[in-house]
């Protein structure tokens, strides 16, 4: 919760030119937004069900993880994208200010992480012996999302397919995305799902808003909609192998 107000009060710090009709102080994404929201909705399910519900918990603790993740990517790549940014805009006056804050959402954002995984591992939820093909399907969505993901985001467009744009791309979608697939094959199965369904619901939420300023200068739709096949094929892996009872040899 602490986490979620210092990335708001980041959020809410603008550049001090705002003057420019395409300029409107910020390089954040709106849907940085959403992020904060459900790292808050998250600590506060964590706080009023920790005394007895340990499953809960835990489920709000995962989704929790990776809002948390992608708002710590966010600030690292604000961290070096903000000398740009003020400078293609004539801004930066508080060039230094933006940059510290930009520090601060993502050492809060990696606090509240930490936070998070402890929680599910204080539980005794974690690991938990998971069907072969669920950990396969898991491992292989994460290599898809954190290599194919960039790539896809960076084609059509030279100025998307440099190191730093591949590397912003990696640390703002496709890592966390892919972390969290991997992790939800060492959990157990209402766990995986909730994991499984936050990154569904992040990809969704990341493709129907804005994006960073200046980052993509091409349609991501497309590469959003791949994420979203590549996360639906692990959760129909996940969801089929549930329905198959467990062989006694």
């Amino acid at each position: 919760m602490a986490a979620a107000g210092l990335a708001g009060l980041v959020l809410a710090t603008r550049d001090s030119v705002q003057d420019a009709a395409f300029h409107d102080g910020t390089l954040y994404a709106t849907t940085s937004w959403v992020f904060i929201g459900a790292l808050l909705v998250c600590g506060l399910a964590m706080l009023a069900g920790s005394w007895r519900l340990a499953v809960p918990v835990a489920a709000a603790a995962v989704v929790g993880f990776v809002a948390a993740v992608q708002l710590a990517g966010t600030g690292v790549v604000a961290w070096k994208h903000w000398p740009l940014y003020a400078g293609m805009t004539g801004g930066g006056s508080n060039l230094a200010e933006l940059r510290a804050l930009a520090v601060v959402l993502a050492v809060s954002g990696l606090v509240a992480a930490a936070a998070c995984a402890w929680t599910v591992l204080s539980a005794g939820l974690l690991p938990v012996p998971s069907r072969a093909i669920v950990r396969v399907g898991c491992a292989a969505g994460s290599v898809a999302l954190v290599v194919g993901l960039p790539l896809a985001l960076g084609a059509g467009d030279p100025q998307n397919q440099d190191a730093n744009s591949l590397g912003a791309y990696a640390l703002i979608y496709a890592l966390p995305w892919g972390g969290a697939v991997l992790a939800a094959g060492w959990v157990e199965p209402r766990l995986r799902l909730a994991g499984l369904l936050a990154v569904l619901a992040s990809i969704v939420v990341v493709a129907s808003g804005s994006q960073m300023a200046d980052i993509v200068f091409s349609s991501p739709t497309r590469a959003f909609v791949l994420a979203a096949v590549v996360v639906l094929a692990v959760l129909a892996v996940d969801l089929g192998t549930a329905s198959r009872p467990r062989s006694r040899h």
